[in-house]
């Protein structure tokens, strides 16, 4: 019988020492085991043996060790002023995720780039509903949330080598997510592609390359994308950014759309007009958003 009751004692004061730990990061009422099992099993007292309270306590705490190792983990020790935190909240509060046209139809916006010359290095700017980014001509990006955490990552841009940079860059937010739409240079060549990922984690979902330059404001309609280019326009499904269709060599066919003004939606179909402000005939070319085909090229 002493045996047993020191065992039991033993047990008890197990379960105590290990309920009395809060895990860092959750936000929950923590008790011990024994006041657990007594609030939950004092009218059964012959509910569970020692030996199967011991099992149960046990399992609890693995679970807790599994959910914790899963968590996204960002720097809890921020290495961020109290000003930085105060501006990049400010900037998520003031900056709409996107530029709203109708319905479900969103444009990208332009992130700022600082930096005098022409050259890199450049920095970009630009915020989200809830965070806010730079990131470098490299690549090197810094994420930093609305509640003033910050995690710092790297954006492998599609042309990613030794001698290219990020030369223009736009965002926009789908379904929580962010999408990049961006030029790449070595100086000589000229690139881009699009991203899409996920901010919480910061985890890439798809990249697709976009082999043109002139690169313009992309247009999110449902769940597919609009791009352009010298040249070139096409849609994108958002959800595995595969090309759905595009046309190529525009500009060479038509002697125009060189370069492009934001997509607009118009019932089945998306135009595309080229832009007036670089010194070629202003066209417009209008395309059927499911299938892609041509329905119509005018003047402005």
């Amino acid at each position: 019988m002493s045996k047993y009751a020191n065992k039991r004692t033993y047990q008890n004061k197990l379960a105590d020492s290990f309920f009395a730990i809060e895990p860092q990061g959750f936000s929950m009422k923590v008790v011990s085991c024994t006041a657990w099992l007594k609030s939950n099993f004092a009218n059964r007292p012959t509910c569970f043996s020692p030996k199967s309270k011991f099992l149960i306590i046990l399992f609890v705490l693995l679970s807790f060790a599994s959910c914790k190792k899963n968590s996204e983990v960002w720097n809890e020790a921020v290495p961020v002023s109290r000003q930085q935190s105060e501006k990049a909240q400010v900037l998520s509060e003031k900056a709409p995720s996107s530029q709203r046209l109708s319905g479900n139809t969103q444009a990208f916006q332009q992130a700022e780039r600082l930096g005098e010359e022409e050259l890199p290095p450049f920095v970009f700017k630009l915020s989200t509903s809830g965070y806010f980014y730079t990131v470098e001509s490299n690549g090197r990006a810094k994420a930093i949330s609305d509640k003033g955490r910050s995690k710092d990552f790297q954006l492998k841009y599609v042309g990613r080598s030794k001698d290219s940079y990020l030369e223009l860059l736009f965002y926009a937010e789908y379904e929580s997510d962010l999408v990049l739409l961006y030029q790449v240079s070595d100086g000589e060549s000229v690139g881009g592609g699009i991203t899409r990922m996920d901010q919480r984690g910061l985890r890439v979902k798809w990249t697709t390359s976009i082999e043109s330059l002139n690169m313009g404001k992309g247009l999110i309609d449902d769940d597919r994308v609009y791009i352009t280019g010298a040249g070139l326009i096409a849609c994108l499904n958002l959800r595995t950014g595969k090309y759905l269709w595009k046309h190529e060599q525009l500009h060479e066919k038509y002697q125009s759309f060189t370069a492009f003004e934001v997509p607009l939606v118009e019932g089945d179909v998306v135009a595309f007009t080229a832009r007036s402000d670089i010194g070629e005939p202003a066209k417009t070319i209008k395309v059927y958003k499911l299938s892609g085909e041509v329905k119509s090229v005018s003047d402005k």
